[in-house]
């Protein structure tokens, strides 16, 4: 969270997830305070592999009602397009997605967890064509490649 920004963790619980290796979800309510304002906050992170669909979307929401005024629903996998149009569908209370590449992205902003070490990297390629410019010396001092006279 932003400096100023307080989540002031209340009683949570475990949801039960799917009996897939691949799945896993805890779920947590939080109080969001933003200076003077605050309201409640219903989050859910889930351990995919694959993609979260609407229903999953859907499920998340029933279980936040009376809960809490916005959801956040984090996964380390993908969200299919349907969950999206779910997350954001008029009328209902709003679910903010989190998809996995989007959490790397504010773990790495926020310094949560990650140490980022910077490199440089290079790529070589041969030009195509260059082993018919080269050429091998006259055989006085071995067999040394160089260019033909007309690339020098």
């Amino acid at each position: 969270m932003a400096k100023g920004r307080t989540a002031t963790r209340l009683p949570h619980g475990r949801t039960p997830s799917p009996a897939r290796a691949e799945t896993a979800a805890s779920t947590v309510w939080a109080c969001y305070r933003l200076s003077l304002v605050s309201f409640p906050v219903y989050f859910q992170c889930k351990r995919y592999r694959g993609t979260v669909t609407s229903g999953a979307v859907r499920d998340f929401r029933g279980a936040m009602v009376g809960r809490g005024e916005k959801g956040l629903l984090i996964t380390t996998g993908s969200f299919t397009k349907d969950a999206q149009k779910e997350a954001s569908r008029d009328g209902a209370p709003p679910v903010e997605l989190i998809d996995g590449e989007r959490l790397c992205d504010l773990l790495k902003d926020y310094g949560l967890g990650v140490a980022v070490k910077q490199r440089l990297e290079e790529d070589v390629v041969v030009q195509p064509g260059l082993l018919q410019r080269v050429r091998v010396g006259d055989g006085q001092s071995g067999p040394t490649p160089r260019l033909a006279s007309s690339e020098v």
